[in-house]
């Protein structure tokens, strides 16, 4: 290979490129609210009275983990 300046470096040693690209499920996933007379865990399709609720779970390190509200970011 040859940059643009001229230069020539060798070949370099062969390896191995392991691409992951299984994507790991969100697990353990809660919204908690903390305000009013209703106070706890968010049954999944639940509503809630708390306008900052807490949200909770793990993912995999590393990863992005976008929160939705009514299909907005």
């Amino acid at each position: 290979m040859t940059d643009v300046a001229g230069n020539t470096s060798g070949h370099s040693p062969d390896f191995v490129l392991t691409v992951d690209t299984t994507v790991a499920p969100v697990s353990d996933l809660q919204v908690t609210d903390n305000v009013g007379e209703e106070q706890g865990v968010v049954s999944n399709g639940g509503i809630t009275d708390d306008t900052t609720p807490t949200l909770s779970g793990t993912a995999e390190p590393g990863s992005t983990v976008t929160i939705f509200d009514k299909g907005f970011k």
